[in-house]
């Protein structure tokens, strides 16, 4: 039976007094969902998950799995990670029967031979295995191991099925094609999930809600949409593709809407998730795919130059001069629409650039 995981506060310290790997981190993940922890190399993404896992020991904090608390230094609780019923995608050896009957071989409430190879029969075929039984993992293509790995881990229908980075070996064609169909099996089993990995390409396939994180602080923890289109702050939106900075000014703010001055470029209009004050420098977001060349908009509308342009088959990479600040635009068609060193009109669509403010004194 799938389970929800609770993790409250959790904290871990390597060393006594340093800095936390993972620092009061708290969410929930309930039943049947697939939250995907997504962050650069080592911002204690791992580290939260190896602390489900029972494989590190968390400092402080609490976890529960299925409403039984697993860990809790606080009042002495350490579940071993046998007994606490996960999944990890581990990498495979033997043949794949093999490899994908050893979890139920070494579980007591696995009765009979038979009642195994059933298991391993459905499971197999649920990954598109079934007709590979018989073979040693060693003939299989990297993408067929990783198929092998996850059967392993969804056989015995653990409560939680933990995935470290399981795609991160693979070629970019099957990369694509398994976290497709790794949401699918996910989904077809009603497994509840933790899924750790830097792509943010597979964690808004993946996921159901989405967990960033920078130095072992979790920043943001929403739906895929939310990420992409709300990001909470301008480390958020940087990490998930928002290569567009502009530096300016807060000369207003009303409800959710900040007006900036962007110094030669003009005014521009903006939502922002943080209480900017007029005067406050400013960092204005936005990605490439949101900077409409060629249009003049009902707001945000501005002159520029094409600089340069990279022609990419389905599409169009531009970098412009936007008065003196370089912004990059990309546009869908297999047709570059326009010309190097010519001006273009600019719109930049107010709910698509996020204001969060610049560390550092108010502007002069």
């Amino acid at each position: 039976m799938t389970a929800a995981l609770a993790i409250e506060r959790l904290e871990k310290r390597f060393a006594a007094g340093g800095k936390p790997a993972v620092d009061a981190v708290s969410f929930d993940v309930p039943a049947g969902e697939i939250v995907v922890l997504l962050g650069p190399s080592g911002c204690g993404k791992t580290t939260t998950l190896r602390c489900v896992a029972g494989l590190e020991h968390p400092t402080g904090g609490r976890i529960s799995i299925g409403g039984r608390v697993v860990s809790e230094p606080g009042r002495g609780i350490l579940v071993s990670p046998r007994e606490r019923d996960i999944g990890m995608v581990f990498r495979p050896h033997m043949t794949v029967r093999q490899n994908v009957a050893y979890p139920l071989k070494h579980r007591r409430t696995t009765g009979g031979g038979g009642n195994i190879k059933a298991k391993v029969d459905e499971t197999l075929e649920l990954v598109g295995l079934g007709e590979y039984a018989e073979r040693p993992v060693t003939s299989l293509s990297g993408g067929q191991m990783q198929r092998v790995a996850l059967a392993r881990s969804l056989v015995y229908r653990p409560q939680l099925l933990l995935l470290d980075e399981p795609l991160s070996n693979l070629d970019a064609k099957l990369r694509i094609r398994l976290r497709d169909e790794l949401r699918r099996i996910l989904k077809m089993t009603g497994m509840t999930g933790l899924y750790v990995t830097h792509d943010q390409a597979e964690a808004v396939v993946l996921g159901d809600r989405i967990g960033v994180m920078r130095d072992g602080k979790l920043l943001q923890m929403a739906p895929p949409g939310e990420i992409y289109n709300r990001p909470a702050d301008s480390f958020v939106a940087n990490f998930t593709g928002a290569s567009n900075v502009l530096l300016g000014k807060v000369l207003a703010r009303s409800g959710d809407r900040a007006t900036i001055d962007l110094g030669a470029v003009g005014r521009i209009e903006a939502w922002t998730p943080q209480p900017l004050n007029a005067g406050d420098k400013a960092r204005v977001a936005l990605r490439a795919e949101n900077v409409r060349l060629g249009e003049r908009g009902p707001a945000n509308v501005f002159s520029g130059k094409v600089l340069e342009r990279r022609y990419q088959g389905m599409q169009t990479v531009y970098d412009v001069d936007l008065g003196g600040q370089r912004l990059e635009a990309l546009e869908l068609g297999t047709a570059a629409r326009h010309e190097q060193n010519r001006e273009v009109a600019i719109t930049l669509p107010p709910d698509t650039c996020w204001a969060y403010r610049d560390e550092g004194a108010a502007v002069d």
